[in-house]
């Protein structure tokens, strides 16, 4: 119980396999046989049947050093970068339900923005550096987006969810859920995978920065890592099954937490992961999202 109060209690500094019924939670009872045995041998797939961001070009505004590719809103993503400078920038990503932010890197290169807020008018505005923790508006576009499919911002990788079709977890995600006969199985095995294969770092929940971004491939090889890289993990190698799995933040209760998790669509249905705190007796409604990536 002690073990738990702490680990729970580290989850504070950053931003069970339970496949959690939509009205409540209960251990699958092949839990333990997947545990027992996961999948061996050299794994094998198309590199282009993977759903990868491209900047097409074909939709672009550009003002002030800053880009914005939105050609694929439709598929539930925009493309941003700023030119190369030494001044940092962001991007924020807006409705009239959230905003959110994310950084552009100083090399001038592309990251992926996830349209997570469905269809409707958005706003996007580029942010530069001033001093301290403060950021002045440098440029703003309106973006009315109409999504092929709600599920698509789940499907991408994103600058929370990272990866390439080089990526190890590409290579593992193929390896863990070989021979299953459907994407619930795959989800059990590879949900079951992430919660044995990775340790909790307690060394770096007590000293992780803020704007620390995860890194599925360097969890992968250290074999531990906090919250947030269990459930960065877990969506990759999900969707590149292409399974839609949301990375999700917000409050855990009754520890008063904040915590990373995943849901998982199958069927249509949504489904909680918690590969962190796996077989710890959470119940869906402990959860409270405050963001979705």
């Amino acid at each position: 119980m002690k073990g738990t109060r702490i680990k729970n209690s580290i989850c504070l500094f950053l931003f069970f396999l339970t496949l959690c019924l939509p009205a409540g939670c209960a251990q699958s009872k092949a839990m333990d046989a997947l545990r027992e045995s996961a999948p061996t041998g050299t794994p094998s797939f198309d590199p282009a049947s993977l759903r990868m961001p491209e900047a097409t070009g074909v939709r672009v505004l550009e003002k002030n050093g800053a880009y914005m590719d939105a050609s694929n809103a439709s598929q539930g993503y925009l493309m941003a970068r700023f030119e190369k400078s030494d001044i940092p920038h962001k991007i924020g990503i807006s409705t009239a339900e959230a905003t959110y932010y994310y950084t552009l890197p100083e090399d001038g290169s592309f990251i992926v923005c996830p349209l997570q807020m469905g269809d409707g008018a958005y706003t996007v505005q580029v942010y530069e550096h001033v001093s301290g923790t403060k950021y002045s508006p440098l440029c703003k576009w309106p973006l009315d987006v109409a999504l092929d499919d709600a599920k698509l911002p789940y499907l991408y990788p994103n600058q929370f969810v990272n990866y390439d079709a080089a990526s190890a977890a590409v290579r593992v995600s193929f390896t863990q859920s070989a021979g299953a006969k459907n994407d619930r199985t795959k989800a059990e095995q590879l949900y079951a995978y992430v919660a044995r294969a990775i340790d909790y770092d307690y060394d770096k929940a007590a000293t992780v920065q803020d704007g620390y971004l995860p890194a599925p491939d360097r969890t992968l090889e250290e074999k531990k890592g906090i919250c947030f890289d269990y459930a960065a993990l877990l969506a990759s190698m999900l969707r590149v099954q292409n399974i839609p799995a949301r990375l999700q933040m917000g409050e855990l209760t009754p520890d008063n937490v904040y915590h990373a998790w995943n849901l998982v669509c199958l069927n249509d249905a949504w489904y909680l992961m918690d590969a962190t705190l796996d077989g710890q007796g959470y119940r869906d409604e402990d959860y409270t999202a405050v963001k979705n990536y």
